[in-house]
């Protein structure tokens, strides 16, 4: 038979027991899931040192950044469609949708060079490519034009 200490805390049996966990036989042992209060974990790091261990960007984070700028792409296009459907014009447009004009000055047409003098034509002319005169130089110094070579190959084609 069990000798209690204390006549009046009741008895405990260990299979089936559903008491309150004071009452339980671990109660005094380590805490359980059935424990009134779990103990916390020591804190590895004080916390200074835990605050700089923090990442910047989390995907929360990044979220929220990409959230706040959808918010004001949102409102932008509220006040450009405000501005659509303002007929007194005193309303200006958003800069971030008015397209970008052309820069005439800053890129003139090709065709709207002024003249060219007559020896600047004259000398564009003669050092074109189709009056560059391509020349086969031998090693005797003798120097023979593309005009002839085509001669002499068509007639030489077929020689073996």
């Amino acid at each position: 038979m069990l000798k209690r200490e204390n006549e009046n805390e009741p008895r405990v049996s260990l299979a089936g027991n559903r008491a309150h966990p004071k009452h339980s036989p671990f109660h005094l042992r380590n805490p359980t899931m059935m424990s009134p209060q779990h103990p916390q974990p020591p804190e590895p790091y004080p916390m200074e040192v835990r605050r700089h261990c923090i990442p910047t960007h989390t995907p929360f984070s990044l979220e929220d950044r990409r959230s706040l700028e959808l918010d004001r792409f949102y409102q932008l296009t509220q006040q450009q469609r405000e501005f659509y459907k303002d007929k007194t014009g005193t309303l200006y447009p958003i800069p971030y949708f008015v397209l970008p004009e052309e820069e005439k000055e800053k890129y003139p047409h090709p065709l709207d060079l002024p003249q060219l003098s007559g020896k600047t034509r004259w000398h564009l002319l003669r050092v074109s490519p189709e009056n560059l005169h391509t020349y086969q130089t031998f090693p005797s110094g003798k120097r023979v034009t593309s005009q002839e070579r085509e001669v002499r190959d068509s007639f030489f084609e077929y020689r073996a």
